[in-house]
């Protein structure tokens, strides 16, 4: 029998690579039942307050605050706004 593997929380932030975010959630987010093990729990982290848009205008609504960290087995860093803006010190 398979351990389950535990939560995965995927950072939601405004400037959000869609590319990436898609990616993670994509993976870990959808139901899997044709496997015959636990499959991973996933939740959307907020890393900013208020309304979240994604490159493109998609608005991106989260599941969770940044506590959610505390519990995750993974966290997923769906790319950055920018290598010259540090993420916020709650991340580091």
């Amino acid at each position: 029998m398979h351990e389950a593997p535990g939560l995965v929380a995927v950072l939601a932030y405004d400037g959000l690579c869609t590319f990436e975010f898609g990616i993670a959630v994509e993976i870990f987010g959808l139901p899997r039942p044709e496997f015959d093990f636990a499959w991973y729990r996933h939740c959307i982290v907020a890393v900013d307050n208020g309304p979240m848009r994604a490159l493109g205008g998609i608005q991106v609504t989260a599941d969770a605050g940044l506590e959610a960290l505390n519990t995750a087995r993974t966290i997923i860093v769906p790319g950055w706004r920018s290598r010259d803006e540090p993420p916020p010190p709650a991340l580091l």
